[in-house]
């Protein structure tokens, strides 16, 4: 079923609420809201020395819960947001974690009422290459 043209503006803005949202819950290393917003199913794409690694949700919230907030205030832009807003869309975004400034693109599904994100492909665009 096609949605009319309000409600999918109201459904992508709600989805860069999301993904602002998702920018300011890694910069704080915010284990439940990272629970709340990714989907069961999240995985994490990026390349490591050439090669694409993966990684899932359980690994990703306790990776970045671990490591506590870091400091100063989150830095990020979201660059653009669209897709079909009844059931997928898609952020493009940089945000800035420590000494790296990272390009990502944020797959969105809606669960419910709701939407989580179930999937991210990123790479680190400025400062230190990932060793894992």
């Amino acid at each position: 079923m096609a949605m009319d043209g309000a409600s999918t503006v109201e459904s992508l803005d709600v989805v860069r609420a999301l993904a602002a949202d998702y920018c300011h819950a890694i910069h704080e290393g915010d284990g439940p809201a990272l629970e709340r917003i990714l989907h069961p199913l999240f995985q994490m794409h990026f390349p490591v020395g050439g090669e694409m690694q993966i990684m899932d949700k359980p690994h990703f919230v306790a990776r970045l819960s671990g490591r506590g907030p870091l400091e100063g205030t989150p830095s990020f832009e979201i660059l653009s947001v669209d897709g079909d807003a009844n059931e997928i869309a898609r952020v493009a975004l940089w945000v800035d974690l420590g000494p790296r400034r990272f390009t990502d693109f944020l797959g969105f599904q809606r669960v419910g009422g709701g939407w989580q994100l179930i999937s991210k492909l990123t790479r680190v665009a400025r400062g230190p290459a990932l060793d894992s």
